[in-house]
C-alpha cells in the first residue's frame, strides 16, 4: 500500500507582503533583497505566508524556509546571466553534483514549505547569454530542493528553465499538485524530477518539456520509494512515462497511473523516443513498477523500453554491482510507433529481467523492417536507450533478451505495412507465456497483395496457407519463437499445405517471400 504522511501545517501563523519590504513588481527592479528579508522574516517569527501580488518582480536565487509558503499571485521573472546565479551546492555528494548548482528557487534541510498562488515563475530558459555562452549542464535550474520534508508544490505555472525545472532530491513527503509546467528549450530541458525521494504523490499535472515530463530517478545510493504519479498530462520529445536511467539507488514501490501523452505544443521537430521507459543502469535496483492506463496520442519510436545493464555511474569513485529489475506491471496502454525499432526487455549476460506483466496493450506499428537477422551486441556498458542498436533488432512487436517470467497477455499489435520480422524475438528466456485474444482491429492485417490466411490455427500436423493472388513462385519459412528457422519451402500455389508435424508444441512465425515482398503470420502448434 502507499502510503503518504503530509505533514505540512494548513494555516499560516503570520502574511507578509514583499511590497512592504520594498520590492517593486514593473519587471525591471531586482527585488531578491526584499524578498528574502519577506522569507527571512516570515521564518524568524514561527512560519507563515510571504505573498507576491499581482506584477512582474524579478529576483535571483531565492532561499526557501522551513513553514514558510511562498504565495505567488503575480508573475517572478528569472534575472538573466549565468554569472548572476550564486553556487548553491547540495550539502551531500551525488551524482547530481555533475549537474549545476545553480536556480532561482533553492531550499535545503527545510520542513513545511509550499509554493502556491496560482501565479506564474519565469525562468531564464530564453536567456541568450545563458544559452550561447555555456554548456547545458551548468544552465541554472527553475526549483531545486534537498532533504526537505513537507514539500508542497500546487497551483503554479513554471515556464522555461534553462535546464531542469523541478529537481527534488532526498526529500520526504512530497506534493506536488495542479501544477502546469512548459519548458520547451534548447537543451536538457526536463519537467519534474523526483530523485531519490519517499512518500511522493504527483497529480492533475499538466508538463510540456522538450526532453522528459516526469522522471523518478536516483543520483545516490538513498531508496526511491512510494511514489505515485496520477491523472497528469505529459507532452515531450524524449521519453514520456520514465523511471530511472540515473539509478544508483534502489526503486520501490512506483507507479503511474491514468496518464495522457499528448504531442508537445511545439511543432514536431523531432520523433519522440520511448513513451514508457523503464531502466537500471548504476548498480540500483528496481522492484515493484507499474505503468497503467497510459493513453499515448502522439507517435513514438518505440512504446516500450525496459532495460537492465552495466554503465555504472559513480560519483565516489565506487564500482556499483548489478542488481535486479523486478515485479513491473504494464496495463492498459495505447500507443502508435513510427519507426521500425520495436518495443523491448533486455537486461546482460548473467543478469535478467524477471516477472513482467504486460496486459491490454494495443501497439500500431508501420512495419518496413529488414528481413536480415545480424547478431544483437550486448553494449552492457552503454547509456540504455530504446535506439542503442538502431535498426538491426529482429522483431518487429518485442525483441526480449536476458529474461524470465514474461506474461504478454493480450498485447496485440497492427501493422500498417509489411514487417518481414517476427512478432517475438526471444533470446535466453524463460517462462514466456503469451495469452492474447486480440480482436479483429488489433491483430496484424496486411492489405498487400500478400495477404494471407493460416488454418487450421493452432494445427495438430499440418496448416494450409490460402494467399490473396497465384505466386508462381516463392519460399514459405517458419521460424520459431526464438528466432529460429525450422522449416523452409517453396511455394507453389495459392493454396498449399505445410506438414507441421515434426514441429513441438508452441507459436511459431510462417512467413511467405515473393517477388513482391515479405509478409508474416503467428500460428500454433498443439498436441
Amino acid at each position: 500500500m502507499l502510503l503518504f504522511c503530509m505533514a505540512l501545517k494548513c494555516q499560516a501563523q503570520v502574511s507578509l507582503n514583499v511590497v512592504d519590504f520594498g520590492a517593486v513588481g514593473n519587471g525591471s527592479t531586482v527585488n531578491t533583497i526584499a524578498i528574502q528579508e519577506a522569507i527571512d522574516s516570515c521564518f524568524n517569527a514561527g512560519g507563515g505566508e510571504v505573498l507576491i501580488p499581482a506584477g512582474d518582480f524579478k529576483s535571483n536565487t531565492l532561499v526557501l524556509k522551513s513553514e514558510v509558503t511562498l504565495r505567488i499571485e503575480g508573475v517572478l521573472i528569472a534575472i538573466t546571466g549565468l554569472g548572476n546565479y550564486p553556487e548553491m551546492p547540495f550539502n551531500q555528494p551525488s551524482w547530481s553534483d555533475t549537474y549545476t548548482t545553480k536556480s532561482l528557487i533553492f531550499a535545503e534541510e527545510a520542513h513545511n514549505i509550499r509554493i502556491t498562488g496560482g501565479g506564474t515563475i519565469k525562468c531564464s530558459g530564453q536567456d541568450l547569454s545563458i544559452l550561447l555562452n555555456s554548456e547545458v549542464k551548468p544552465r541554472p535550474h527553475g526549483i531545486r530542493m534537498h532533504k526537505c520534508v513537507g514539500v508542497m508544490l500546487d497551483s503554479i505555472r513554471l515556464v522555461n528553465a534553462p535546464q531542469w525545472m523541478v529537481h527534488i532530491q532526498r526529500c520526504d513527503s512530497v506534493h506536488i499538485h495542479d501544477v502546469s509546467i512548459y519548458n520547451q528549450g534548447f537543451g536538457s530541458n526536463d519537467g519534474i524530477n523526483i530523485d531519490a525521494c519517499r512518500h511522493v504523490l504527483i497529480e492533475d499535472c499538466d508538463v510540456d518539456s522538450n526532453d522528459d515530463p516526469i522522471v523518478i530517478k536516483s543520483h545516490s545510493e538513498d531508496e526511491t520509494s512510494d511514489v505515485l504519479v496520477r491523472r497528469c498530462t505529459v507532452a515531450t520529445f524524449e521519453r514520456a512515462v520514465k523511471v530511472g536511467n540515473e539509478s544508483l539507488g534502489a526503486f520501490r514501490n512506483i507507479r503511474f497511473e491514468d496518464i495522457t501523452v499528448n504531442p508537445s505544443s511545439l511543432p514536431p521537430l523531432v520523433l519522440p523516443q520511448t513513451a514508457i521507459y523503464l531502466a537500471i543502469a548504476d548498480g540500483g535496483s528496481a522492484d515493484s513498477i507499474s505503468f497503467e492506463r497510459i493513453t499515448i496520442n502522439a507517435e513514438y519510436q518505440t512504446p516500450i523500453f525496459i532495460r537492465l545493464n552495466n554503465r555504472g555511474n559513480s560519483y565516489n569513485g565506487s564500482d556499483p554491482p548489478v542488481q535486479f529489475l523486478r515485479n513491473v506491471v504494464i496495463r492498459d496502454v495505447v500507443c502508435t510507433s513510427a519507426s521500425t525499432i520495436p518495443c523491448s526487455i533486455t537486461a546482460i549476460p548473467g543478469y535478467y529481467v524477471e516477472n513482467v506483466l504486460l496486459q491490454n496493450i494495443q501497439i500500431t506499428v508501420p512495419g518496413g523492417g529488414s528481413s536480415d537477422v545480424v547478431p544483437v551486441p550486448e553494449l552492457e556498458g552503454d547509456r540504455p536507450e530504446n535506439d542503442m542498436w538502431g535498426e538491426i533488432l529482429p522483431a518487429h512487436g518485442f525483441y526480449v533478451r536476458h529474461a524470465r517470467n514474461i506474461t504478454f497477455d493480450n498485447v496485440c499489435f497492427s501493422i500498417e505495412g509489411s514487417d518481414p520480422r517476427a512478432e517475438y524475438w526471444m533470446e535466453d528466456t524463460m517462462q514466456v507465456a503469451i495469452i492474447n485474444d486480440c480482436d479483429a482491429n488489433a491483430v496484424a492485417e496486411y492489405s498487400s497483395e500478400l495477404e494471407f490466411s493460416l488454418y487450421p490455427n493452432p494445427t495438430t500436423s499440418s496448416i494450409t496457407i490460402a494467399s490473396k493472388a497465384n505466386h508462381s513462385a516463392g519460399v514459405i519459412t517458419v521460424v520459431s519463437i526464438t528466432g529460429q528457422e525450422v522449416l523452409r519451402t517453396s511455394l507453389n500455389s495459392n493454396r498449399q499445405t505445410v506438414n507441421t508435424s515434426e514441429l513441438c508444441p508452441g507459436l511459431y512465425y510462417l512467413s511467405i517471400r515473393t517477388m513482391e515482398g515479405m509478409t508474416t503470420q503467428r500460428f500454433e502448434v498443439v498436441r
